[in-house]
């Protein structure tokens, strides 16, 4: 017995302390409750749209959102406003801010969780515009090893360019785009660059030369997104749900769209599909930064489309409409680059071309309200399909963004096909947008224009004569004596000599509606994908 309290004497001595200690502390303050600690706020997270250095458009609501813990009570605050809001079931966010007045001055945003802050500096307001497509809206300014950047070390003058990129009021802001089965809400980004030397090497060199153009005429701070992925094609960038619409894509929205889709457990669906996917760049790239507040969009893409020209007319509008009412800004502006000029210039006239049918279903698209076209045409390389004169690409969009969304008194595109009448063996051809007269850059005849072809009942195209007269074109062709129809310009790649008196290049177009190359050609999602969602086979018997 005694063995067995010295054994134990120890432990009572320190059980018996622990009892006095808390009996002590509880005795210290009779009317405190034993309770666990108060949990602290979270962190307020913000996606990484959100950063210093960023530009907020200004003269509309301005949403910001993020996540916390469910029930936290977040604030946003800048230039004298406050919105306080409360994180839902799931913990997420948003508030929308106050018609924002420009501002070139730095600003502070701070977004708070009680006592937990975020603040970015260097927040301007000003004009915010989305620069998406394909490799040509990915090109960068600098010599950086990307697809668009093989054969070329970069755009032209590139190194001058890098040289004097030092720009205060324009912001550029890149955006991965992971190509996803379903919609993100990441949003994988290195937050806004102010314009320098460095920021702009990698960056979008259509985008930059068009938020350049807008810093120089407008006098107001611009930010540019890029949200841009080479050899995509436009249903990448389309919502699943507009996307089931079509019938040829039924085969991938019934997959994606099934309930069961984030369950399956299918390793080659993800390890493949995603990768080309219609909607996967939408899903990653697009949906994590809706409904960032934006201005409009620019768009440089259609040559991964050109062997499914026809069916662009569906698509290319469509994708228009999607995005506009995700965004929830009404119709905001959408500007487009059409194709510019590649491949070998025909020495006869094409009696059909996949390039030619994809520009005039951009052309149709101009029908779409509050919509505009940069022509390239002339500026294309035969060898290489990235051109390096991004600096007019730039410019040629940004005459359009001032003449139809900032109100400048300047003429923004070539001549377009207006109407037509034919006069015995000749058709003349009336045009609009004509920037002061139509000339001809023919050296040895300012009158005479190249690239016209004519044809009659036959349908074979013959080259014809074409020649300005005041503001019309006559074209003829001798061994044509009864005309039915015109083209212009309908090849990948030609030689450019009309334009009008603003330097702008003529649309190409044609006047006939004869069958095309690309009619009936439509997505198909191909073997590799189909094996991709092929259900797995059933386990083999014991």
């Amino acid at each position: 017995m005694n063995r067995i309290l010295r054994f134990h004497a120890p432990r009572l001595l320190l059980i018996t302390g622990l009892l006095l200690a808390i009996a002590s502390s509880q005795a210290q303050d009779p009317k405190k409750p034993n309770l666990p600690p108060a949990p602290q706020p979270a962190q307020p997270k913000p996606p990484a749209i959100f950063s210093d250095h960023m530009v907020l458009q200004r003269d509309i609501p301005v949403p910001v959102w993020g996540t916390a813990t469910p029930g936290d009570q977040v604030s946003v605050s800048i230039a004298g406003q406050t919105k306080t809001t409360q994180a839902g079931l799931y913990g997420k966010w948003m508030v929308r801010l106050d018609p924002l007045a420009t501002s070139a001055e730095p600003l502070t945003m701070k977004i708070a969780i009680g006592t937990n802050e975020i603040t970015f500096s260097d927040v301007l307001v000003g004009e915010v515009w989305l620069a998406s497509g394909q490799s040509n809206m990915e090109m960068p300014v600098g010599n950086v090893d990307t697809p668009a950047r093989r054969k070329y070390p970069g755009v032209d003058h590139y190194e001058e360019e890098l040289k004097n990129a030092s720009h205060p009021l324009l912001r550029l802001c890149l955006v991965d785009r992971p190509s996803l089965g379903r919609p993100s809400t990441h949003v994988s980004s290195a937050g806004w660059k102010a314009c320098s030397p460095e920021s702009v090497n990698r960056f979008s060199a259509v985008g930059y030369f068009y938020g350049r153009h807008l810093v120089e005429t407008l006098k107001v701070p611009v930010g540019i997104i890029q949200c841009a992925c080479s050899s995509s094609q436009a249903e990448q960038w389309i919502s699943l749900e507009v996307l089931s619409r079509f019938p040829q894509f039924a085969a991938v929205t019934e997959y994606c769209l099934n309930p069961e889709f984030l369950t399956l457990d299918n390793a080659d669906y993800q390890n493949f599909a995603p990768k080309v996917q219609p909607s996967g760049l939408f899903n990653g790239g697009l949906a994590p930064i809706i409904p960032y507040a934006i201005r409009g969009a620019i768009w440089y893409q259609g040559e991964s489309n050109a062997d499914r020209a026809v069916e662009y007319r569906s698509l290319f509008p469509a994708m228009i409409a999607d995005w506009r009412q995700r965004w929830g800004e009404g119709d905001f502006p959408f500007y487009f680059v059409q194709l510019a000029g590649f491949g070998d210039i025909p020495t006869q006239p094409r009696q059909q071309d996949g390039w030619a049918e994809l520009r005039e279903a951009q052309t149709m698209t101009l029908s779409t309200p509050n919509t505009g076209m940069a022509v390239t045409i002339d500026i294309g390389m035969p060898d290489f399909i990235h051109p390096l004169n991004k600096q007019e690409v730039g410019r040629r969009l940004g005459l359009v963004a001032q003449a139809k969304t900032y109100g400048a008194k300047l003429e923004s595109s070539g001549p377009a096909f207006q109407s037509m009448k034919i006069d015995g063996p000749k058709v003349v051809v009336q045009f609009e947008h004509l920037g002061g007269g139509l000339v001809s850059r023919n050296p040895a005849d300012p009158k005479k224009l190249s690239n016209f072809s004519i044809a009659g009942q036959d349908g074979l195209w013959k080259w014809a004569d074409a020649r300005i007269e005041g503001d019309s074109v006559v074209v003829s062709c001798e061994s044509v004596k009864e005309p039915v129809a015109v083209r212009y310009a309908w090849s990948g790649n030609i030689a450019c000599d009309f334009y009008n008196k603003d330097g702008l290049p003529a649309l190409p177009f044609r006047t006939d509606d004869w069958k095309l190359t690309t009619e009936g050609k439509v997505y198909q999602p191909g073997d590799l994908f189909l094996n991709a969602i092929k259900p797995p086979p059933p386990a083999p018997k014991p």
